[in-house]
């Protein structure tokens, strides 16, 4: 029996005996990206729509928490240019868009991979990198005294959304989602 495994595939010796059924993979045509998104943004799961958020919000300054190159999101540069469409349809001026790369411990991007993950956006918006030993600022202790600090920077915007995808973190349990602003 051959077993995809990586990009390859690793062949396994099992009797006949020991095999009750063979799960076959069911091809199905994949929707167009600008698709799904539009259909995510307009029927979020257990929230309000951006839009509405931010027409209720007012914000005159967005920051958008944004994964570094080590969390692999296809079309990230595609989904964030969506997003940002969206938020400027709601009135907010795009000058005042950042993007904050969350780099927690990790290296700042070269230009080239900068480029590669977030697409023409790099030369049309702001784009600041997370320094986890300068720009951290207190914002209250857990209940077992953990002082708890995130990013000035955000702190301070009128909105923050982050972006990226919820994974499994060998320290922190996941990454993305909430983490992503600490």
């Amino acid at each position: 029996m051959e077993l995809q495994y990586g990009k390859g595939s690793v062949d396994v010796d099992l009797p006949e005996k020991n095999v009750s059924d063979v799960l076959q993979l069911k091809q199905s045509e994949c929707r167009p990206l600008h698709e799904l998104l539009k259909e995510s943004i307009t029927h979020p799961c257990g929230a309000f729509r951006l839009i509405e958020l931010l027409r209720k919000n007012k914000p005159t300054d967005v920051v958008i928490l944004v994964s570094d190159r080590t969390r692999s999101i296809s079309q990230y540069g595609e989904i964030l240019t969506f997003l940002v469409s969206e938020i400027i349809d709601t009135g907010v001026d795009e000058k005042n868009i950042e993007f904050v790369v969350a780099l927690g411990t990790h290296r700042r991007h070269t230009a080239e991979e900068q480029k590669a993950l977030y697409g023409n956006l790099v030369s049309d918006f702001r784009f600041s990198y997370h320094d986890c030993h300068k720009d951290c600022v207190s914002v209250g202790t857990t209940s077992t005294g953990l002082d708890v600090q995130v990013n000035k920077r955000v702190r301070d915007a009128d909105f923050v959304i982050a972006t990226g995808k919820i994974n499994f973190h060998y320290m922190a349990g996941f990454s993305g989602g909430r983490k992503a602003v600490l």
